[in-house]
């Protein structure tokens, strides 16, 4: 019989996906419309991704990942790719973790530290906080970016770096505005570092990805005047 799709199972399969996608999202919506049950989504969100980058990470450590326990040796490289078969999709979702695991940090830690009068008793005040109540959401912000960096996505890494980025500005004139620019400011410089020290720690396969991308231009230049 004629059908409008050239894969109709195909077809009912990704609406079925989309329904469920839907569904997810509205019992989010409604599960988040009180703040305290709000919070405690955004808390079990930052649990699970910190979990699956360390899953991830393990898995590569030991020289594998979840396409090659699935489907056997040789499906692809070692690469982190946490609980998903795909790269490129788990770089999106740990990007995502980072982003909610550094908002809880500073937010949860904003009205600790700013109370502080003086910079000695601000940096106790900061450190305090920092290996107190602040440990989980820091070590979850952490591994979820080393996980980023370490999946090689170029996508995935451009779209985290940007996010940071968009955040940052967006908090600094925030903070501007309520008088806690400096603060921001602080802060802002505090994540760069860190983000810094993180892709000079695993950025070494990205860099190489990157590499790539240059040499086949240059190639493809030298193709194109020859």
């Amino acid at each position: 019989r004629g059908t409008i799709s050239m894969a109709p199972w195909r077809t009912e399969t990704e609406l079925m996906k989309l329904g469920t996608y839907a569904m997810a999202a509205w019992l989010v919506y409604i599960f988040a419309s009180r703040a305290d049950r709000a919070s405690l989504l955004l808390n079990a969100l930052i649990a699970i991704g910190g979990l699956y980058a360390v899953y991830g990470l393990v898995l590569a450590s030991i020289g594998t990942n979840q396409l090659q326990i699935l489907y056997g040796p040789g499906a692809t490289t070692h690469v982190v790719s946490g609980p998903f078969t795909n790269r490129n999709s788990y770089a999106t979702y740990a990007g995502l973790i980072t982003l909610c695991a550094g908002v809880r940090l500073v937010d949860a830690g904003l009205g600790v530290v700013a109370v502080a009068r003086g910079l000695r008793r601000t940096v106790l005040a900061l450190l305090e906080y920092l290996f107190g109540r602040g440990v989980p959401y820091l070590v979850a912000a952490a591994f979820a970016l080393s996980a980023v960096i370490a999946t090689g996505s170029r996508a995935g890494n451009f779209a985290t770096v940007t996010a940071i980025a968009s955040l940052m500005i967006m908090s600094i004139t925030v903070g501007m505005r309520q008088g806690r620019g400096g603060w921001s400011a602080g802060v802002a410089v505090a994540v760069f570092v860190c983000v810094a020290g993180l892709f000079a720690i695993s950025g070494d396969f990205l860099a190489s990805r990157l590499d790539d991308i240059t040499v086949l231009r240059s190639e493809e230049r030298r193709v194109g005047k020859e």
